[in-house]
């Protein structure tokens, strides 16, 4: 190691750029004692000193040895200072133990020396399903890897994946979610310390995790001055005296529990699914052209509800003008009960961040977009009416929002009923250019209706004040069906402390099963360890109703690969009925809780890919 006294150079830089490699950044003095260590012998302060200096300074040095921040970090690191810090939070983990050759496979770039299994497995993947050549699958999985010790989310990590792939059903998706997983638990990680997520057992620091964003606001003009009629806040004690938040007691959703499956749908008029006629979209375009120049988002406002009930089927359509804030224009009709709670939802999310509301939305919604939002659809009707539209935010568009599916192009029915809502809407909305009073009632849930009535002088319209049916909602509880599995896991008696999270949302993956078919947001069961800062498994389904089986089947058998956690704890009733069979056959405590710590961090990840 020292030759005649003199500092071997060449084997210095070796270990520093090695050593680097597995722990991203260091001050001076960690990186000389990690050096010292490995060398078995302290080399001079100021010799060792002037060496980095000089290949830091070289402009054409191979090594992959720079200084930033004041701090020394391997060419690979975005943010040095950012991992020195992260180090620093998880005081309780060692640094991984590195040998020379491990040190010498990295100073020689052999990285796939410390691939795990699994990425082997997903390196043959790439190839085999997709025609990938060895190449092309190498470099992605390493620039992946390299993503991943910068701290790429989770779901950004599917993104960088998802946009060189193209899959034809949920059925090829599923295998290649969980190898990316594995790609992420199996590749060492900076602020680590050199360990994969995988290797940091239970007894280790549960990684930190960043804040929650500051709860969105919704700013906007001064509102008039006049007072409205007092309502009930969802978060205010409930008017009945148990002293719980009134969203929790007398306004909540009725919870049903059934094995037959999801609600049926609403009930729609003629021509649902088929085709608007060119004259029922002149209809549409004309209320939607009367209703912009309306302008009537200078002062209605997204919490001024009311609702237009069809004539033909006797849905009640909420609509909810949108412009306020100067960036989105247009009218929400929310359909029924379910939609109205969306909408609710919606309004109310400042106080739980949440994007599920864009996939459980019930509504027909008018936007006014700029021209490159148009699809194809939209641009052909246009071209047939012989209509013209110029400028940013003057070109309408139509869509069919349904929860767990993708936005999609409106049918004959969904026309005449929002050609009718926008009508009225813009009536309601003159109306309360002098005061909003008619918007109020002093009943909960109950709202300004307008309904038609049909006399010897045609058709007349009129107010009604309606109180709007409560909002059912159904969720399965499956059985355990494999005793022998839950034998075998009682049987192991691998017990644990660990709480687990489970949570069961919409993906933002759209999925088209056919040629022309509407797509869907498949269903998505997420479990993640708390000890361990680690995704454990997922699984993607079409329906949960339907095959809430394998969930219980994947969590049955991560039990038999892992330990029996001593809690699992869910946000969701649908996912407590889920799990809850299961829980009390394993004694596990299942516990329901108003937001979990982690998972929401990941699905906020995901929700933020620009799907």
């Amino acid at each position: 190691m020292m030759a005649g006294g003199r500092i071997d150079e060449q084997q210095l830089l070796e270990y520093v750029e090695g050593l680097l490699y597995f722990y991203g950044a260091a001050d001076f003095e960690d990186l000389y004692r990690a050096v010292a260590f490995h060398l078995g012998e302290e080399p001079n302060r100021r010799i060792f000193k002037d060496v980095l200096d000089r290949v830091v300074g070289d402009e054409n040095s191979c090594r992959e040895i720079f200084f930033e921040d004041g701090l020394y970090c391997h060419g690979d690191v975005e943010d040095p200072r950012w991992v020195l810090e992260e180090q620093k939070k998880r005081a309780n983990i060692d640094y991984r133990p590195v040998t020379v050759k491990e040190i010498r496979c990295a100073v020689a770039k052999q990285h796939t020396a410390f691939w795990h299994p699994s990425v082997k497995k997903l390196n043959r993947w790439l190839q085999d399903q997709f025609g990938w050549t060895a190449k092309d699958a190498l470099l992605k999985i390493l620039f992946a890897q390299l993503a991943i010790k910068n701290d790429l989310p989770h779901m950004q990590l599917v993104e960088l994946f998802l946009e060189d792939l193209n899959f034809g059903s949920l059925n090829e998706i599923q295998p290649f979610i969980s190898l990316i997983s594995d790609l992420a638990n199996h590749t060492p990680r900076w602020i680590l310390k050199g360990w994969t997520s995988h290797e940091i057992s239970g007894k280790l620091e549960k990684p930190l995790l960043s804040p929650l964003p500051a709860p969105f606001e919704f700013p906007g003009e001064e509102r008039p001055a006049e007072k409205r009629a007092a309502k009930i806040g969802r978060n205010d004690p409930c008017p009945c005296g148990s002293g719980k938040k009134y969203k929790k007691c007398c306004g909540a959703p009725e919870l049903e529990e059934e094995a037959a499956g999801p609600a049926p749908p609403a009930v729609k008029g003629a021509g649902a699914g088929e085709k608007p006629s060119l004259e029922e979209w002149r209809a549409l375009y004309e209320a939607a052209a009367v209703f912009k120049e309306a302008r009537c988002w200078e002062w209605m406002y997204n919490d001024d509800l009311f609702g237009v009930m069809d004539p033909e089927t006797g849905e009640i359509a909420y609509c909810c003008i949108m412009g306020e804030l100067g960036e989105h224009f247009g009218m929400g009709a929310y359909l029924g009960p379910e939609g109205l709670q969306s909408i609710i939802d919606i309004m109310e999310s400042h106080e739980d961040p949440s994007m599920d509301f864009l996939f459980t939305q019930k509504c027909l919604m008018v936007s006014f977009e700029d021209r490159d939002a148009l699809d194809k659809e939209d641009r052909a009707v246009i071209k047939d009416l012989e209509l013209k539209f110029r400028g940013r935010k003057q070109w309408p568009i139509f869509r069919s929002y349904e929860p767990g599916l993708f936005p999609w192009f409106i049918d004959a029915w969904e026309c005449r009923f929002l050609t009718l809502a926008l009508q009225q809407a813009l009536k309601v909305s003159l109306r309360c250019l002098s005061s909003k009073n008619i918007l109020q009632s002093k009943h909960p849930r109950t709202f300004l209706v307008r309904v038609s009535e049909n006399s010897g002088q045609g058709t007349a319209w009129s107010d009604r004040y309606l109180e709007a049916a409560p909002h059912v909602v159904r969720h399965r509880a499956f059985k355990i069906a494999d005793e022998l599995s839950l034998r075998r896991v009682l049987a192991s008696g691998k017990r644990g402390r660990a709480t687990w999270e489970a949570d069961t949302f919409f993906a933002p993956i759209p999925i088209r099963e056919g040629k022309g078919e509407r797509p869907y947001y498949p269903k998505a069961f997420l479990i993640f360890d708390d000890s361990r800062g680690q995704i454990l498994d997922q699984e993607l389904m079409e329906d949960l109703s339907r095959e809430g089986h394998r969930c219980i089947d994947r969590i049955v058998n991560l039990m038999l690969k892992s330990i029996i956690p001593s809690r699992i704890v869910v946000e969701r009733d649908e996912t407590y009925c889920l799990l809850k069979d299961l829980c009390a056959g394993l004694g596990i405590a299942l516990e329901k809780v108003e937001k979990l710590k982690s998972i929401p961090l990941i699905k906020e990840e995901l929700y933020n890919q620009g799907w």
